[in-house]
């Protein structure tokens, strides 16, 4: 997970939130054509175990299971290892772009109840991003 946290190559606050949303894009939609995540064979249990390390706000392994297993279910994501590793990745790389401290689990949030099931999770985690001011 840790390795795959970094396919954006930025850290906090280096680029404008615009530059980080299209770069989340074209990554992801990259990543689904040709995956740098191989098929590791590992459960989806151990993938989620890692999330509430890396997320902000100390949330529970039970409340992180819960949500991102929703919003992949919204937007339309087979939740194994390897999308787990990238959507966790998504978020992670948008929350230490944010100017105001949005967390992995507001953005989360927000996806599931506000977003828009006809665009892409990286789409959508765009359009939250940026509503929420990231």
């Amino acid at each position: 997970m840790i390795i795959s946290l970094w396919f954006f190559g930025c850290k906090p606050n280096e680029k404008h939130v615009g530059d980080a949303q299209q770069d989340l894009t074209v990554a992801i939609d990259e990543e689904n054509k040709t995956s740098g995540i191989v098929d590791t064979g590992k459960s989806a249990d151990e993938a989620f175990e890692m999330l509430p390390i890396v997320s902000e706000g100390n949330p529970s392994l039970e409340s992180v299971k819960k949500l991102l297993s929703d919003v992949m279910d919204k937007y339309h994501l087979e939740v194994n290892y390897e999308n787990i590793n990238r959507c966790g990745s998504a978020v992670l790389s948008l929350r230490e772009a944010s100017a105001v401290g949005v967390t992995e689990m507001e953005l989360l949030k927000h996806m599931y109840q506000e977003g828009d099931d006809r665009l892409s999770f990286p789409e959508q985690a765009g359009v939250s991003a940026t509503i929420l001011g990231l």
